[in-house]
């Protein structure tokens, strides 16, 4: 099924409930889209379409009268995505599949203004246009080495400095290795990353982040010796991590992790 942008007008004007169904009807849904009747088999049978008319979806005529027709390529999910149709569904038994999960919390990383109040690194960063319909990504999702192994959607090693989520740029990688990019909770608009002040010294402080553990690996007298100190433990760390998943992970991901340790 070939992306499509839809902009629903809430024009139509619902037929009579009394009058019978008809072919080139409209129907305003609860969405606000319009659904065109193409064809009427039946009570069950009724085929609509929606804005260019490349989409048909079979519904029975009680839902359509109610406005319970939806339109999966309706970008519902915070302005941007949408479900398309396909094979793989959002939820199976009432609940979100993994590679829901993963889609919808990508996208909302991306453009929910609320979400990135908390986290605002992601401010700036985009979900490529083929991502947007849900079963696209999640065509990749499944196809990953890892898939189902609990593993997370990463776009920073790879391409350094990404902004952009995308089949080349991503890969799935545990979260105890996506979690390797993460500083220090320190003032970042002050000083490097891994960096702080510290007061009683009235020195530098070097620390790093091990496995949700803060470490501290010295003061020193200048920024830049406690910059350089931070690094090469970060470097030594990414490095003890990634041979430890090496058999674990993806080959372009091992590989993006070792190029880190140069």
């Amino acid at each position: 099924m070939t992306d499509r942008n839809y902009t629903c007008v809430a024009d139509a004007v619902q037929p009579s409930k009394k009058k019978p169904i008809q072919v080139g009807d409209k129907f305003t849904t609860n969405q606000g889209c319009v659904a065109t009747v193409i064809e009427y088999n039946g009570a069950f049978d009724v085929v609509v379409t929606f804005d260019d008319g490349l989409y048909r979806k079979t519904v029975a005529a009680a839902e359509l009268r109610k406005g319970k027709v939806r339109n999966p390529f309706l970008p519902s999910v915070y302005g941007v995505g949408y479900t398309g149709a396909g094979e793989f569904s959002p939820t199976i038994d009432g609940k979100n599949t993994s590679e829901y999960s993963a889609w919808r919390e990508m996208i909302k990383r991306c453009y929910s203004e609320k979400s990135q109040e908390i986290r605002p690194t992601y401010k700036g960063c985009t979900v490529c246009e083929e991502w947007h319909n849900f079963q696209n990504f999640a065509k990749w999702y499944t196809s990953q080495s890892h898939y189902g192994k609990g593993y997370q959607v990463d776009k920073d090693f790879l391409i350094d400095g990404n902004k952009l989520y995308s089949p080349t740029a991503c890969v799935l990688a545990p979260p105890q290795i996506n979690s390797l990019l993460t500083g220090s909770p320190v003032d970042r608009t002050k000083y490097p990353v891994g960096v702080c002040w510290h007061e009683d010294a009235q020195k530098y402080a070097a620390q790093i982040n091990i496995n949700g553990q803060l470490r501290y690996l010295g003061v020193f007298d200048t920024v830049e010796i406690a910059s350089d100190i931070y690094q090469k433990a970060k470097k030594q760390y990414i490095k003890e991590i990634a041979l430890e998943w090496k058999d674990k992970i993806d080959e372009k991901l091992f590989d993006a992790l070792m190029r880190r340790t140069i």
